[in-house]
């Protein structure tokens, strides 16, 4: 996308990104984003407390939170460890940054946050999402029995 923004300064683009268009660079800000290109995001600091805030109304007596993280979206994973950490603290709770980037480091981050004992994992990174039965297939057993506790 930056490179087409780039490109040129005279054709209209409009965009659909999940990442935070200010962040990436992609425009000035939400209100004026300037320059010729515009569009839409889906990511907002805003989702990810109210997830926070929805779990802790789930699993009130949790105390810790594993965040997984995807180091190969350094921009959007940062943003989204951030609203995490900030929203935690808010809640009382405790993060722990787990990252993966491969089916085997998912495996490897959902031992981890057992060992760490996290009640729940938060993810909004679009790899996580194509790996959703995976994911719920490591979730249930180690959170389940750590949310009744």
């Amino acid at each position: 996308m930056r490179a087409l923004i780039a490109a040129t300064k005279t054709i209209p683009i409009v965009f659909t990104t999940a990442a935070d268009p200010v962040a990436t660079g992609l425009v000035a800000s939400l209100s004026r984003p300037g320059g010729n290109a515009t569009g839409v995001t889906i990511f907002g600091g805003e989702l990810v407390a109210k997830k926070l805030e929805l779990l802790h109304e789930v699993v009130p007596n949790a105390t810790q939170v594993a965040v997984l993280a995807n180091p190969s979206n350094p921009v959007f994973t940062n943003n989204v460890v951030q609203a995490a950490q900030s929203a935690a603290r808010r809640l009382g709770l405790e993060t722990t940054v787990i990252n993966a980037t491969t089916d085997t480091e998912l495996d490897m981050a959902f031992a981890a946050a057992a060992q760490q004992r996290a009640a729940a994992v938060l993810f909004e990174d679009a790899y996580f999402s194509s790996r959703r039965e995976q994911i719920a297939a490591l979730g249930p057993p180690p959170f389940a029995a750590r949310a009744q506790d």
